[in-house]
């Protein structure tokens, strides 16, 4: 498959097609006047809301807010492990040093730039002055696309950013095990699946990248936010290479499986004690509430939301899936809970005037300027109406070209 490149220095300032709009990463709800958006598609979490035992806690959260939090978060750390040995392989040794409990994912990941940046001046100084050379930043290799938070997180931090090639469906492109074993990034970052395209690495490439990080001493980061969405998800984590050998972390959000985004509860689990130590360094005391810690814990014990909603959005997929290639939209065959969508026609306007919002993914490291978009996978009647809207477009576009 073609392969295209993308080594070119982070452009931070890229001008971004829906800043008139004030979304932030072109289209992510959360910024848009509630009163102009009646179905929001841009925003990917689990379309049947909250479990049960969440929405109780939030309800009886007031007299949590006159305590500190567990600066430790051990209970809720201690459910992370039981739920972890349960539910994916690799990690019957884990140990609960070995987890860290974040403000979101998005925390941890600014936390690990930080925590491998160019913040120990006294080795800088010894390299400089013993070596007689400049300090070498740290080189991080980045998937792409992926979730800009992470560019943004080690531009801030320093690091020399390097970019994995990806092929035309936006899927880890083949030569990658060879790049890292030739380029020896000290981090290299995965999304599986993959964001904006919901696609999974091939077990193959997965086994090789692992074992060039292994090889080199590269730090292997991988996203699994959206893993649970795909279809024996237990198996396919990359949990099991925690004992490889491989200096691996996973870091695992609620936002999208439970839809919490706004308690923000992530943690990260790593192969070893001394990297959760170093990452554990870089957070703030407190870091995680009281309200989000209990959330997170009654998340966890609601085993049937998890088997029941990820069933349901699975077969949901699958059906507007099939839909939209029957209107001739163009689609990644991802295993998320979204679809990236392809369309010659421009979507995200006229849906907007529609009511209805869309994610475009033109601000996406090494996607196209046009033509993609992502759709989040949400309720049955709710499809339909995005489907109905859709169906519409293209007829007007039809009558409008002639065809």
């Amino acid at each position: 498959m073609r392969k295209q490149g993308y080594s070119q220095k982070p452009d931070l300032n890229r001008e971004r097609a829906d800043e008139k709009y004030s979304l932030p990463d072109g289209g992510h709800g959360g910024g848009m006047d509630p009163d102009r958006i009646r179905l929001d598609f841009s925003v990917n979490t689990n379309p049947y809301g909250m479990p049960e035992g969440v929405r109780k806690i939030l309800a009886d959260a007031a007299g949590l807010g006159g305590y500190y939090p567990d600066i430790t978060c051990r209970h809720l750390r201690e459910k992370i492990l039981d739920h972890e040995r349960s539910h994916y392989q690799g990690t019957q040794s884990l140990r609960l040093s070995q987890i860290v409990a974040g403000n979101g994912a998005s925390e941890l990941i600014m936390a690990l730039a930080h925590a491998y940046s160019m913040t120990d001046l006294k080795t800088a100084y010894q390299k400089t002055i013993c070596q007689k050379h400049a300090y070498q930043k740290p080189a991080v290799m980045l998937q792409t696309p992926l979730f800009s938070g992470y560019e943004r997180a080690f531009s801030a931090s320093g690091a020399r950013l390097l970019f994995m090639e990806h092929d035309s469906e936006f899927s880890v492109a083949l030569d990658t095990p060879e790049r890292i074993i030739r380029e020896r990034p000290d981090l290299a970052v995965l999304c599986q699946p993959g964001n904006p395209a919901g696609s999974m690495i091939g077990e193959d490439l997965l086994e090789k990248i692992v074992e060039a990080c292994k090889m080199t001493g590269c730090l292997l980061i991988v996203d699994e936010c959206f893993v649970a969405f795909t279809e024996n998800a237990e198996a396919r984590s990359v949990s099991r290479f925690l004992e490889s050998g491989c200096s691996l972390v996973i870091l695992r959000a609620f936002t999208k499986l439970y839809a919490m985004p706004g308690l923000r509860l992530g943690y990260a689990v790593c192969a070893d004690e001394k990297t959760a130590r170093r990452l554990r360094e870089h957070l703030p005391e407190w870091n995680v509430s009281n309200v989000a810690q209990a959330a997170g814990c009654a998340a966890l014990e609601d085993e049937d939301y998890v088997s029941q909603t990820t069933r349901k959005i699975r077969q949901e997929r699958a059906r507007l899936s099939g839909r939209l290639e029957e209107m001739g939209f163009g689609s990644v065959r991802g295993e998320a809970d979204f679809i990236l969508l392809r369309s010659d026609t421009e979507l995200y306007e006229e849906l907007l005037r529609r009511g209805i919002l869309i994610r475009r993914c033109s601000n996406y490291r090494g996607m196209p300027r046009t033509g993609y978009y992502r759709i989040a996978v949400r309720l049955p009647e709710e499809n339909d109406i995005l489907l109905k809207e859709l169906e519409e477009i293209v007829k007007s576009t039809q009558t409008e070209t002639g065809e």
